[in-house]
């Protein structure tokens, strides 16, 4: 049974209230500068339906004050976006670390903080965490913790008051930076799904259902479902559980008007799964292929993927949770947590070897050679890791020891057409 989701707003009102729904799925936090200026002010104005549809949908809360509105999420796996550096870098785990401390350091703040200051209570909790640390005077370590403040300044925690990080990063004992203190901010984005004292496990993060009842285990199915939809670039039959499967093939038809009718989006079924087709403005942060060489690599590779899969060996295909349950592991020991046992391996699938990626990458360097930036042009294998991250990231292909498998959505990409743009001579002559 459908939720009817957004029945009470006109026509002509619903492209404003799926611009709403979008920005605040994508960002996660919306405050008055991030992820734009104007987003949160359109957030606000249609709170009360998005509250309702985004729980109806998929069972997620939203908290709200004056200066941000924030979206608690169920996850079954861990595989949420990560946050990036002003190089466009995803944060390594020191500038984890450091947002969390200065987050933390900035619940007990006033309403302004120098970032001498904030440096100085990194650096004390810091020393107390085993392996990680903070030297002001070591160069990377002010980089890392600048890249931890300017994410807060992008999300709205901190505004510069005066000074520059910039300068205390180049030399802290001449430059200083002042900041105004948004203490509300700091609240909602530091959310956990439940508290982290006597956590066993980092599964325990995750959302298990709960409920016995058959409408409750329908209504959980139907939200899973709608979750999986709108957090992964492709939902795979093969993925789901039998009762999971059974309610998509049945309810198909709902679950996309629901999702249609708040995000604007059109689900698209294919036989081996289904996707959301994003075509009005983008849920997810990322989209595809992108720009830079990696993208435009990872395109490329796609269509000589399609054509080597008639001769490729074969491998157990991996679950959607297997990097997931990868991290899962890796923090197990942390806590003291005995290691999951393995999954059961999937069917068997195409395998093509990392070898065979790295030559088809150095035959693209060779071609494409001139629209690659040098840096990876220069180093071939370094590039066919990128490409591959790329193609990873949306689900067109897994990998596995030894290679990738690749996943039927690929098929969408298949038949490239390259068009490079035509080189203007000297005297104006095109070549």
């Amino acid at each position: 049974m459908s939720a009817r989701i957004a029945t009470d707003v006109p026509d002509t009102a619903l492209a404003e209230l799926q611009a709403a729904a979008r920005v605040l799925l994508r960002a996660g936090l919306v405050t008055a500068t991030y992820p734009k200026a104007d987003a949160l002010p359109t957030v606000r104005r249609w709170l009360p339906s998005l509250v309702y549809a985004f729980e109806a949908l998929f069972g997620y809360r939203i908290e709200h004050n004056l200066s941000a509105v924030r979206v608690l999420r169920r996850r079954e796996h861990f595989d949420g976006e990560p946050a990036l550096d002003t190089d466009g870098k995803a944060f390594d785990g020191r500038r984890y670390a450091y947002l969390a401390l200065a987050l933390a350091a900035l619940d007990r703040a006033a309403l302004q903080v120098a970032l001498s200051e904030l440096a100085d209570q990194v650096r004390a909790a810091a020393g107390e965490i085993e392996g990680l640390g903070f030297d002001p005077d070591v160069f990377a370590h002010r980089v890392a913790f600048c890249d931890a403040v300017r994410a807060l300044e992008r999300y709205g925690v901190l505004r510069l008051a005066d000074g520059a990080a910039a300068a205390w990063q180049e030399d802290p004992d001449e430059g200083e930076a002042l900041y105004d203190v948004f203490a509300d901010v700091a609240f909602l984005l530091f959310a956990p799904p439940r508290g982290l004292v006597g956590l066993s496990h980092p599964r325990a993060l995750l959302h298990h259902d709960a409920a016995v009842a058959r409408e409750g285990r329908r209504a959980e199915s139907r939200q899973r479902l709608c979750r999986l939809l709108v957090e992964r670039p492709v939902v795979y039959f093969d993925d789901l559980d039998e009762q999971d499967r059974r309610h998509l093939r049945t309810e198909a038809r709902d679950i996309g008007e629901d999702l249609r009718r708040l995000l604007g989006g059109a689900v698209e079924r294919r036989a081996e799964g289904m996707a959301l087709v994003d075509a009005a403005g983008g849920v997810g942060r990322l989209r595809f292929p992108g720009t830079g060489t990696a993208a435009q690599v990872a395109l490329l590779l796609l269509d000589r993927v399609g054509d080597a899969l008639a001769g490729a060996l074969t491998a157990a295909r991996p679950s959607a949770g297997d990097a997931s349950d990868a991290l899962a592991e890796a923090l197990a020991p942390v806590l003291g947590a005995a290691p999951t046992p393995p999954a059961p391996e999937g069917p068997p699938v195409p395998l093509l070897a990392d070898a065979w990626v790295r030559t088809q990458v150095t035959e693209l360097c060779a071609v494409h050679g001139p629209s690659f930036t040098a840096e990876l042009r220069a180093d071939p294998a370094r590039l066919a890791a990128a490409a591959v991250d790329v193609l990873v990231r949306f689900d067109l292909v897994r990998r596995v020891p030894g290679g990738i498998v690749p996943m039927p959505a690929l098929a969408r990409y298949r038949n490239i057409e390259v068009r490079r743009p035509r080189q203007v001579g000297l005297f104006g002559g095109a070549s």
